[in-house]
């Protein structure tokens, strides 16, 4: 890729207290890591109360309500024919985006491009569940109560 777009992401690898190794990833400054041990493999993301202004309590039913929008189909993938199960991330995106990272043809300067271009590969749209995980705890309290 273009050194201008290499240079704005940061990625480091190094050993972890536990025994393990971390990777942690940022632009500026660390925002999420995967940690390694003899058991077990950690997804983080940054979540500290200190970088944060809040805004108030989320509402549960508006939680409720996006979560009811949201379509997960059956299907099989193209390359393998596997049987999955999960949402369609171009559908999803028109509900709650930002559980999404748009895909679309990648060019050498690190841009996108929603048609092909010579010297550009596709990127697939994907979806970080992880960032429906705070609306499903909203809806199923909403649900309890």
């Amino acid at each position: 890729l273009h050194k201008e777009y290499r240079r704005q992401r940061q990625m480091c690898i190094r050993d972890s207290p536990n025994g393990g190794a971390v990777a942690a990833f940022g632009t500026n400054g660390i925002v999420g890591n995967i940690s390694v041990t003899d058991t077990a493999v950690t997804y983080n993301t940054t979540s500290d109360q200190t970088l944060k202004n809040d805004q108030g309590l989320a509402s549960k039913s508006e939680a409720t309500e996006i979560v009811n929008q949201i379509d997960i189909h059956n299907f099989n993938w193209k390359v393998n024919d596997q049987h999955d199960i999960g949402a369609f991330a171009q559908e999803l995106y028109q509900v709650y985006p930002s559980a999404v990272t748009k895909g679309g043809w990648l060019l050498e300067d690190g841009s996108m491009s929603d048609t092909e271009v010579e010297g550009s590969y596709y990127q697939a749209w994907s979806v970080d569940y992880s960032k429906l995980i705070p609306l499903l705890i909203l809806s199923i309290q909403n649900l309890s109560n």
